[in-house]
């Protein structure tokens, strides 16, 4: 057996069913429950199944339809890594009618545009101008995706209640699915999960750093009038920047050294000077 398949063996032998480890919880930190389905019009390439479950699973979102398309394969759990529930869940059907069954709105994306007033379902918004209407939905969402090759066709948008489209740049305009479904639960998502804030530096914890930045240019022997322009210039740059403690205390320390290694430094140079007057003396 050569290496490389001894090396996916062991790798399947590791995966779990569901994410088991602190950094992947059994269960999103904020679910999207049924609130989002996602649905692949006919996928054709069984790795984007894998990266579209994993980014289901980076929202919480656990409902994937499949209308026909690939199969679920080995590759495909591959790339979900540890989004196999989310693949072992996925509900395939035959057509797009029966995967907008029960949903209160339909939603597709369409990268290709038709001319202004000539095609109805080829006149796509752009994704954040849909956003507050598909939150406003009174129950569940369908987001649905066509064809890696083709998209969606026009048979298909003309079942959707809403088309829109991710802007991007005219030379290359369509994305793989899995990345305009990324965007697409970004910008629906108000928060997946909260991202830590550092605790910011007080009023006081930031006089202390001007004045240990004075005692740094003290030390230096800057003229009075700098030292005092710097300290306005460097409270209002303290007040813009947001200051965190982490950052007070790592810069505090930074000022504090060279401050006290001149002073170090210019006592010894003085101790000669002061001998020799004494000896005058």
């Amino acid at each position: 057996m050569g290496t490389k398949k001894r090396e996916v063996r062991a790798r399947k032998g590791q995966r779990t069913a569901v994410p088991g480890t602190p950094k992947h919880r059994p269960r999103p930190v904020q679910r999207g429950g049924e609130r989002f389905r996602v649905v692949l019009v006919s996928p054709e390439i069984p790795g984007n199944l894998g990266f579209v479950a994993r980014v289901m699973a980076n929202f919480g979102v656990e409902s994937l339809t499949l209308v026909g398309g690939c199969e679920i394969t080995e590759e495909a759990r591959e790339r979900a890594v540890h989004a196999q529930h989310i693949l072992a869940k996925a509900r395939r059907v035959k057509t797009l009618k029966q995967a907008l069954r029960g949903a209160a709105l339909s939603v597709g994306s369409t990268s290709v545009f038709a001319l202004p007033d000539q095609s109805l379902w080829r006149n796509p918004e752009p994704l954040r101008a849909v956003v507050p209407a598909i939150r406003a939905s009174a129950g569940p969402v369908a987001l649905v995706f066509g064809r890696e090759s083709r998209g969606l066709l026009n048979t298909e948008l003309s079942q959707l209640d809403m088309v829109y489209t991710i802007p991007t740049n005219e030379a290359y305009p369509s994305l793989n699915v899995s990345h305009a479904l990324a965007v697409t639960l970004y910008e629906l998502s108000p928060a997946v999960r909260a991202v830590p804030q550092p605790e910011a530096a007080t009023a006081k914890e930031r006089e202390a750093l001007i004045e240990r930045f004075d005692e740094l240019e003290r030390a230096a022997r800057l003229p009075a009038w700098r030292i005092r322009r710097n300290r306005v210039m460097l409270r209002r740059l303290l007040a813009r920047a947001g200051l965190t403690k982490w950052e007070f205390h790592a810069i505090s320390g930074v000022l504090t050294r060279p401050a006290k290694q001149l002073k170090r430094e210019q006592a010894a140079r003085a101790r000669p000077a002061r001998r020799k007057a004494r000896r005058r003396d």
